[in-house]
Order: structure tokens, then sequence, then C-alpha cells
């Protein structure tokens, strides 16, 4: 598809505003901005005053204080009815914690939504300044100091991107990730959708969804992905583990995979000793110091094993997945051992 096209498909119904998301946000009128007074406090950088922050805030929802009095005074009645007191209660944290889940994820919808909003103007602007003859990259040097040109190209790759739009949700940097993952899909109506229906992630805005989790899913599939791209076979709940250790599928462990890989090695068993750090990438370089390290963590581990026998009640707070996978090397390097000690007293007899 040629640009001139892209830019008319991301042209078509394009708004006066964003779409208003949640708090009924949209972009200030440049007709009711004081722009003498932004160049004067902050020169041609006014873009970045947050001005717009000032004069279009979010509104999230407030608490009804008199449902909440009520309830509270019912409380202190001595001749108060528990059960119906409890339920009450129940209820108004669940309208609460609706509103908390709201305004904690309100930035990242907005900001997708503004980013794709600034996109569609920047398009308008790259149309118009190609009449003039000049480049735009060098023109959008010159008249937008104030955006760095992968913000402005980000921005301009989401407004074109329509089908993203509706994943607006997941905030503008997944959104882009997304977006370049599933750059080459040109069979599907929506790429995204597919990517997630591949990866067995389930997207359903009309229905109760606890968005935290959600996106922990969209970056574990973003990491099968990854490693599936570079041909590389890596279990999904693998890449989970690491997920849930903090540790992303990045360049620089698709490195260390590679280099695994051309040297003959088995890149699983990188991942495998990543999740054994906790994540962290092991810095020991001879094998001596491995050695030492391993009888270092197995004395900890010893003690922290004898804390939990002690302490029964923390079991079910073992990660499963990790446990499993320490199971399964301790009997491959315990039948290891059984091997060598055979061979030893065969050649002593």
């Amino acid at each position: 598809m040629s640009e001139e096209s892209k830019e008319k498909i991301a042209d078509e119904s394009f708004p006066a505003h964003p779409p208003p998301g949640i708090g009924e946000i949209q972009a200030p009128a440049v007709g009711s901005m004081d722009l003498a007074n932004l160049r004067r406090v902050y020169g041609d950088n006014y873009g970045t005053s947050g001005y717009g922050i000032i004069k279009a805030a979010p509104q999230p929802g407030k608490a009804n204080f008199l449902v909440l009095d009520a309830w509270s005074n019912k409380t202190k009645l001595p001749d108060l009815n528990p059960q119906e007191v409890l339920t009450e209660g129940i209820e108004i944290v669940k309208v609460q914690y609706a509103d908390y889940n709201s305004i904690t994820h309100i930035f990242g919808y907005q900001n997708a939504e503004m980013s794709i909003h600034l996109g569609k103007i920047l398009i308008k602007l790259k149309s118009v300044a190609r009449k003039t003859g000049e480049r735009w990259g060098e023109w959008a040097a010159k008249n937008l100091p104030f955006m760095k040109a992968r913000t402005m190209e980000k921005f301009m790759n989401l407004a074109r991107r329509r089908d993203c739009h509706k994943y607006a949700i997941l905030g503008t940097e997944r959104l882009d990730v997304l977006c370049s993952a599933t750059k080459d899909v040109q069979d599907e109506a929506d790429p995204i959708g597919a990517f997630m229906e591949r990866h067995d992630v389930a997207f359903d805005p009309t229905k109760e969804f606890v968005l935290e989790e959600f996106t922990k899913q969209i970056d574990v599939a973003l990491g099968c992905e990854r490693v599936e791209t570079k041909g590389f076979n890596i279990p999904r709940e693998k890449i989970s583990t690491l997920h849930k250790l903090g540790r992303e599928i990045d360049q620089t462990l698709i490195k260390s995979l590679t280099i695994a890989r051309q040297s003959g090695g088995d890149p699983e068993a990188i991942v495998d000793r990543l999740i054994i750090n906790g994540g962290k990438d092991d810095q020991l370089s001879t094998p001596q110091k491995r050695l030492a390290d391993f009888n270092t963590s197995a004395s900890r581990m010893l003690s922290t094993l004898d804390f939990i026998l002690a302490n029964q009640d923390h079991v079910d707070l073992i990660d499963r997945e990790t446990y499993q996978m320490l199971m399964e090397k301790l009997a491959e390097i315990q039948t290891i051992r059984n091997m060598n000690s055979a061979k030893i007293e065969e050649a002593a007899e």
C-alpha cells in the first residue's frame, strides 16, 4: 500500500477532537490557547508545557459520600443487623474498586487516544508540507522541534493502523509494539485480534476482565512471538515464568539464545538457568565459579527449606512451575551422579 493510500485511510472520519474517553477528556481548541504567553514562558517547546493537562484534566468518578455516610452510621448502631451491613458494604467496595481500576488505567487509555489523534494531525501536516517542496523530516525538525522523529513516526503509524484503535485501553507503548509485531500481516481484517487468538489471549471489552492480568498475557504473547520469529522453540510456560520474574524477552536475551545455538548449545538451557537465577543473568565465567555458586545457593536453599518445613502454611506460595523444573534438574543431576559412581565402582573392581 502506498504512503498516499495509508494517509487517505487514516484521514477518513477525522474528528475535530479525539474521541472522548473516561472523564470526557478532549483536546483544547487552538483558539482557546494563549500561544503568545506559552511561547514567552516555554519558547518553541511549549508543546511539552503540560498545558493540555491543566486545561483538560480528567474527571474521575467521585465517591457518593451520602451513601458512605449512611452506611458508616449503620455500622455504629447498637442494634445493627451485621449481615445486612456487610452485604451493603460489599456492594460499596465493588463500586469503588471499579472506579479505582478505571482511574488506575485512565492515563494509558487516554494516552493512546491522544497519540492516535496527534498522529492524524501529523499525517495532515506531512501531506501539506510536501507541497512546499521540503522533505518531511527536515520540515518537522525545523517546525516541530519539541517532538522527536521517532515519536512522530509512532503516532502516525498508530493513526494509520485503524485496526489497533479499539485496543487503546492497552496504552500507546503496547499498541506500538503490537503494531510492530503484526506489521507484516496482510490477510487479516484484525491482525492484532488474530495475534491474540493465536496466543490464546481473550479480549472482550463488553465483559468484565482484569486489565492487569490481560496486559500480562499480552506481554507473554509478545515474548513468545519474539522467540518464535527468531526460530527458537521455547515453551510458553517458561516465557510466562520469566515474565513473572520480571525478565523481558529483549534483544540481549535473544542474542544469548542465538550465541548458544550457533555454538551447538541448547538455547532453552539459557532460559532454564535464568529461571533458576530468578530472572537474573548468570555472570559467572568459569566452571569452578559456577560450581561454587551452586554450593552456596544450595546452602541458602537448605536454610529456606528448613524455614518452609517449619512454617508449612507457606508451601502454597511456592511457584509450582519453578519448583517442578528444579525437581527435574535435581533428578537429572542425581542420575548422572549415580552413573558416575557406578563407573568408579566398576573401575575399582
